[in-house]
C-alpha cells in the first residue's frame, strides 16, 4: 500500500490531484490523505509514515490564516 499526503489549500487543485492519482492506480493500492494547512501536514507526518508528500509551496500555517511561503519550508 502506498500512503500519500497532499497538503494544499486549493480544494479544486487537490481534487484534481486525487483524481489523477486514483485514475493511475488501483484504489486498493493507495491511501490518500488531504490537508489544507501546514500545521495539519506536520501533525499527520508525525503520526504516520507517508511514501509520498505533495506539498503546495504557499500554504497557510493554520486553517483561516493567510498563506505564506515560510509555512512550507
Amino acid at each position: 500500500m502506498i500512503k500519500i499526503l497532499i497538503a494544499d489549500d486549493d480544494r479544486i487543485k487537490t481534487g484534481n490531484i486525487v483524481r489523477a492519482i486514483s485514475d493511475a492506480c488501483k484504489q486498493d493500492d493507495i491511501e490518500i490523505i488531504t490537508v489544507a494547512d501546514a500545521f495539519s501536514a506536520k501533525k499527520n507526518m508525525l503520526q504516520a509514515q507517508y511514501d509520498i508528500l505533495i506539498l503546495d509551496i504557499y500554504l497557510p500555517n493554520r486553517h483561516g490564516d493567510d498563506p505564506a511561503i515560510e509555512n512550507s519550508l
